[in-house]
């Protein structure tokens, strides 16, 4: 019985309350060179900052430099990129342009507390928080249902006598939360309002951002912030957070403590609600640190010129009922409908895949980076970060390269694959097709794995095997060397 690979898209789990999503477990991001950890920190920041609902918008974000040393940034969103947002992102990077055109920095990592005195910097932070205040404010505002309760509970654990050096510091984040929540909420109510002059609402923007930049110190680069780290990690021990470290206990991705509802658990993590709220203040200095850079400061020193994908929507025809019918017996998974004709979104980082590459195909090359505004669903991370990675070690000939991807946080949404028949003539054979067949068989054994509860190293749950196929010897070296040629054609990322 022929399943089409979109099928396996459109499935959902039965449980003692009903029917929910189908959520595997989270993958993490694939290994990185030195040079793409620098552009995916650039990739990701720039599609994280472009987010500006609550929830429903993801961005997406791919870079290359063309002839000319212009800088080109591919922006796509799940739908259309909204002209507002597009008009954003150009002041952003002109601003960083500004910013990377001022004093030469003597350090390879310049002290951000001083940059953030600079006027440009200051500007930056205001322009960035007033495009995304409805999504930081919603994220603020989700903590509403539980905080009380959570609060009592992490202050009854410190209160102890030999935790009071805990309980100070916990303290101290708590107030500046206070602050930070008092001021959201004003500036919220009093936005719309008549009486808000331009220049007030200009100031009220800025004393917030300087707010959120100061928890963000004490947090991650006070000489507490050993001590914040492991407060934190003591408060959050009963809370399942596979992806916080002793090391670096915020930086490894977004809202990874939301329901199905996007709302936050009970007993949600006080690291990650923190990490939402600073999120801002990260993005930013991992924008600001490139520009002052003095190996980097280049990248955004050059005009940029931003290519907006649009948006794209394909009809499938699904039939989920013949997936059950290739799973136990004794699966809960269950099929939505059965067949079906259903419109589905392509989505973003899909679509600066299919960008990526035909820009190569045309003698473009980018950097083989995909930034995204969150972690990508299954559908997305086995497409670009598994099929595809095992398509270039079938076909070695290729003049393409395994892109640096985030993780995947696990979920099943309606999807569907690019169409990639522009491949087929540059590369000599149908590539859409292979992709398909494979993305099919992991598919298969992951729901399989998923109904017997024993997940092996070569499926979608894991990736240590798929990493080492992706990145073994050869296709590494190849892939060094043709960024090797790049830096030193375009000057932008040699010392």
């Amino acid at each position: 019985m022929s399943v089409n690979l979109e099928s396996y898209f459109h499935l959902s789990c039965r449980t003692e309350y009903g029917l929910s999503q189908v959520v595997l477990p989270r993958r993490k991001c694939s290994d990185r060179t030195d040079v793409q950890d620098r552009i995916a920190e650039v990739a990701n920041a720039l599609a994280s900052v472009c987010v500006a609902q609550a929830s429903g918008e993801v961005y997406a974000v791919g870079i290359r430099f063309s002839p000319g040393d212009h800088l080109v940034i591919y922006l796509a969103e799940n739908r259309a990129v909204p002209l507002e947002t597009a008009a954003y992102l150009k002041d952003i990077l002109a601003q960083l342009r500004a910013i990377a055109k001022g004093q030469p920095v003597a350090k390879e990592s310049p002290i951000l507390d001083e940059a953030m005195t600079d006027a440009h910097a200051q500007k930056l932070g205001k322009t960035i928080l007033k495009h995304v205040f409805k999504k930081f404010y919603g994220s603020l505002t989700k903590r509403d249902t539980v905080w009380d309760t959570r609060i009592e509970e992490i202050l009854a654990t410190l209160s102890t006598d030999s935790n009071k050096p805990d309980l100070r510091i916990f303290e101290k984040i708590l107030s500046a939360l206070e602050t930070i929540y008092k001021m959201a909420q004003y500036y919220n109510e009093m936005k719309s309002t008549q009486h808000f002059e331009q220049t007030t609402s200009e100031d009220w923007l800025l004393r917030l951002y300087s707010r959120i930049h100061r928890l963000d110190t004490l947090i991650r680069r006070s000489q507490d912030k050993s001590q914040v780290a492991a407060v934190l990690m003591r408060i959050d021990q009963d809370v399942p957070n596979p992806y916080i470290s002793s090391e670096s206990v915020l930086e490894n991705g977004p809202d990874l403590d939301l329901d199905d509802n996007n709302a936050l658990r009970p007993a949600f993590s006080m690291t990650r609600f923190l990490y939402r709220i600073i999120a801002i203040s990260i993005h930013m200095q991992q924008l600001i640190s490139i520009a002052l850079s003095p190996r980097y400061k280049a990248f955004f020193k050059n005009d940029a010129k931003i290519q907006c994908c649009p948006e794209l929507i394909k009809f499938v025809n699904v039939k989920p009922q013949h997936v059950i019918s290739k799973l136990p017996k004794t699966t809960p998974i269950v099929a939505e409908k059965h067949t079906r004709r259903k419109e589905v979104w392509v989505h973003a980082e899909l679509k600066i895949f299919m960008a990526l590459l035909q820009e190569t195909f045309e003698g473009k090359p980018p950097y083989w980076v995909i930034g995204v505004s969150n972690l990508l669903c299954v559908g997305c991370h086995t497409l670009i970060g598994q099929a595809f990675p095992w398509v270039l070690r079938e076909h070695p000939h290729t003049v393409l390269s395994p892109f640096a991807i985030p993780g995947s946080h696990g979920k099943i949404y309606p999807w569907t694959a690019p169409d990639l028949s522009f491949a087929t003539g540059p590369i000599g054979f149908n590539m859409e097709e292979v992709i398909r067949h494979n993305m099919k068989q992991r598919m298969e054994h992951t729901l399989k794995e998923y109904v017997m509860g024993k997940p092996s190293s070569n499926s979608v749950v894991y990736m240590e095997h798929d990493v080492e196929e992706a990145y073994d010897c050869e296709l590494l070296g190849k892939f060094e060397a043709e960024m090797e040629s790049f830096k030193a054609q375009n000057s932008i990322l040699s010392v």
